[in-house]
């Protein structure tokens, strides 16, 4: 989705990703923006990658299926 309206630097906004077993949804200010909801074959397909899938022993949400720590930092 394409915000028009203003850009996101003007204010103070909050940023959410909710990840869930089926996939991933994107809020800005409480505002779904956008959601990723991988097919039966995982990211894997999604991704349109050839060859043997190197994440075939997890979920459909390989590799996003494992716990992760990300940090955001403003300059």
């Amino acid at each position: 989705r394409i915000n028009q309206t203003s850009d996101y630097a003007s204010a103070f906004h909050i940023y959410r990703l909710v990840w869930l077993s089926s996939g991933m949804q994107f809020f800005v200010d409480d505002q779904l923006i956008g959601q990723v909801n991988p097919p039966s074959g995982g990211f894997w397909q999604k991704g349109g990658f050839q060859g043997t899938n190197i994440w075939a022993s997890g979920s459909t949400m390989a590799p996003f299926d494992k716990r992760v720590y990300i940090q955001l930092a403003h300059q």
